[in-house]
């Protein structure tokens, strides 16, 4: 069976996914949106594939003549309910990779909530949507919920993610890499404005807490040993609680050290006024102007025997009940072990898989079975979802801790 996909955003992850489906037999045309022509073009003459189709234009006011099976929405998450609005309009199929922040700072509870106020609609048009369903939030909220099948009575659940390098660039020499590293596959401004915004824990219900609170060292085991980490937004803490009864969630992070100086030099104040020579100057709107456009790192993504830069992200999650069981999921970019690298460059023509190709799953799966109404990861069958991954070739490097 072949589908019809719109991809809206040609950064690095509407990229990797243009780049996946173009070599899957699953999709017969690829719709890929974008405002910035020059990098849909670059985009497209590296993908080469005669399903692609770019569209250059206000992808939240994309006119199409096709019918659309799936809508992957990889734009910054403050115009996801203009893109629901799409899908109803489209009658396709929906799929994100974040809820949050917007432009408000609003905490995730909000804008997570505000999906789901969707459902209603969707199933009246006899459509289905999944939120947040990419690497983390989306393999994690899958694997968190195979954790909890697995105990007793499970009432917490913790996630601890952290980046490691195998060759990091040093901080001041130069700076260059270090922001770069920083700022790989996001959005500038998404990526402060998500730092900025205070953290939800779920405790019997949404609590919000300071940016960068309750710092706490976590053993991520090799080759990263104990990080600090401190509590982030994270849409898993409001999501699981919707679909698995447990009683306390919270998500960590290594603290980003750069955005929190920032934060606290008042850059993150959407409403303050700075008067320069007098003219007023709102500090976030400065910062905006000063930030470079996103890199789209796909576009130099190329296999190589001997990489130049390796990195791993690794979460952690952690379920207690009656007892406590704990699971490692690994993602290295690019694969560390040659042949695996190999071979992911031979199926998807990038090694950026991690968020994109689980959202394509998402959308799948929800065709398949007919899915009616908005939800999140969690709530798939844990066996079809990762089936359909697995048609795909990626085995998620998922473990249980003995």
């Amino acid at each position: 069976m072949t589908y019809k996909f719109l991809i809206l955003g040609s950064g690095l992850q509407g990229s990797a996914a243009a780049s996946i489906l173009s070599r899957s037999d699953y999709a017969d045309k690829i719709y890929l949106v974008d405002l910035d022509c020059r990098m849909l073009d670059k985009v497209s003459n590296k993908i080469a594939s005669d399903k692609l189709v770019t569209i250059c234009g206000d992808a939240t006011d994309v006119e199409l003549d096709d019918d659309i099976d799936i809508i992957l929405n990889f734009l910054p998450p403050m115009l996801n309910p203009r893109i629901m609005e799409m899908a109803i309009k489209l009658n396709a199929y929906y799929v994100d990779t974040a809820s949050g922040p917007d432009k408000n700072l609003r905490p995730i509870d909000e804008n997570v909530l505000d999906a789901f106020k969707y459902d209603e609609r969707f199933r009246e048009h006899g459509i289905g949507g999944v939120i947040s369903c990419g690497a983390t939030p989306g393999l994690t909220n899958i694997y968190a919920k195979l954790l909890a099948e697995k105990i007793k009575n499970p009432k917490k659940i913790f996630f601890y993610a952290a980046g490691y390098s195998l060759n990091p660039p040093k901080l001041f020499e130069p700076v260059h890499p270090y922001i770069e590293l920083l700022f790989a596959s996001w959005n500038p401004e998404t990526a402060f404005l998500y730092r900025a915004t205070k953290p939800v824990v779920y405790d019997c219900g949404y609590r919000r807490v300071e940016p960068y609170s309750n710092p706490e060292y976590i053993d991520f085991g090799r080759p990263m040993g104990k990080l600090l980490t401190v509590l982030v937004e994270h849409e898993e803490t409001v999501t699981i609680p919707r679909f698995i009864d447990v009683d306390y969630v919270e998500y960590r992070n290594t603290p980003d050290y750069i955005a929190y100086a920032l934060i606290k030099y008042g850059f993150a104040d959407l409403d303050r006024k700075v008067e320069v020579d007098g003219v007023e100057v709102n500090p976030f709107n400065l910062l905006r102007r000063l930030w470079p456009k996103p890199s789209n790192h796909f576009l130099h993504d190329s296999y190589t025997e001997e990489p130049r830069e390796m990195a791993l992200e690794r979460i952690l999650i952690k379920v207690v009940g009656d007892e406590i069981l704990e699971g490692v999921l690994d993602m290295e970019i690019p694969p560390w072990d040659i042949d695996e690298r190999k071979r992911f460059y031979e199926l998807y023509g990038t090694t950026y898989i991690y968020v994109a190709l689980p959202a394509i799953a998402g959308g799948i799966y929800l065709l398949e079975n007919r899915v009616e109404g908005v939800y999140a990861p969690e709530y798939f069958d844990i066996h079809k979802y990762l089936e359909i991954l697995d048609r795909f070739g990626y085995n998620p490097k998922f473990r249980i801790q003995s």
